[in-house]
């Protein structure tokens, strides 16, 4: 008679049986496969984390060395720093000859006054390496504090020299010399000679009388505007000159011209129509 297997014999035969299965050489083997497998896969993953940490490490290593304002090449570039309607702070004009000092390889700055709008505002020219215009003026921006919090409506307009007519550095030079002698100017130079201040002198006011489109268009609705302006500005005694004479030294200055207009219209004489046209064309000589 067979006696019956308890629960507890039949638990034990279970493990003798799986025992002896897992003691079989192909369960072992792939066994130690997976186990190899799962080692290996845990390996690559740690291996990749070192990597990816490495390589943050060296991408902030070398943020903390790289400069802000990528270096790349030479450009010379007009500077123009204004506010509408308002003069530009004389701090602006001290931080800019600060940063020359150290950033660029040769400049001219000047504090002036506009030529038709008589506003305070800094002129400059500048050669210097950076990779863009675009990154200069944020650069220039930082400088004088105007990056984030600058007034309203101010603006710094860069512009690439294209080495023609009052494009060219002589030119500049002598643009940012037109108010010397003036009280309110101020002037800073970096490798710049007397010599070729000298010659910047005349060439800007050779292309400074010639150009038509650089000059502001006197008109009857302006022009007593335009006459107290320049002589509060220009005029050393303002109650010693006359109207008519005002007007001549304007125009002889260069920054203004008469409207063409006005030689059409009606019951102007002929010999008025030729003086302003003489006017127009050769302001200099009047």
């Amino acid at each position: 008679m067979v006696e019956p297997i308890e629960d507890s014999q039949r638990i034990q035969l279970d493990v003798k049986n799986e025992e002896h299965e897992g003691a079989r050489p192909e369960t072992m083997k792939r066994k130690c496969q997976e186990q190899q497998q799962m080692e290996t896969t845990t390996q690559m993953k740690q291996q990749e984390a070192k990597k990816t940490n490495k390589m943050l490490n060296e991408d902030r290593q070398k943020a903390a060395k790289k400069p802000r304002f990528v270096l790349e090449k030479t450009f010379d570039v007009s500077l123009t720093i204004a506010i509408p309607s308002k003069n530009v702070d004389e701090k602006v004009f001290d931080l800019l000859v600060k940063w020359l000092e150290y950033r660029v390889e040769m400049a001219v700055l000047a504090l002036e006054r506009g030529d038709s709008f008589l506003q305070l505002h800094v002129q400059g020219m500048v050669r210097l390496k950076t990779s863009s215009t675009r990154i200069l003026k944020l650069e220039i921006k930082e400088v004088i504090g105007w990056a984030s919090n600058g007034p309203v409506g101010a603006s710094v307009c860069l512009k690439s020299l294209h080495y023609k007519g009052l494009h060219t550095i002589i030119a500049l030079i002598g643009y940012c010399l037109k108010d010397e002698g003036t009280p309110h100017f101020k002037f800073y130079s970096k490798n710049v000679t007397k010599e070729q201040k000298a010659e910047g002198r005349p060439m800007h006011n050779i292309y400074r009388a010639s150009e038509y489109k650089h000059k502001l268009k006197l008109t009857l609705a302006n022009i007593l505007g335009r006459a107290l302006q320049f002589c509060k500005y220009r005029v050393k005694n303002p109650l010693s000159i006359t109207f008519r004479r005002c007007i001549a030294e304007m125009i002889r200055s260069g920054q203004y011209i008469p409207r063409f207009r006005w030689l059409t219209t009606a019951k102007i004489s002929n010999l008025r129509a030729k003086r302003i046209w003489h006017a127009c064309t050769s302001p200099k000589s009047i």
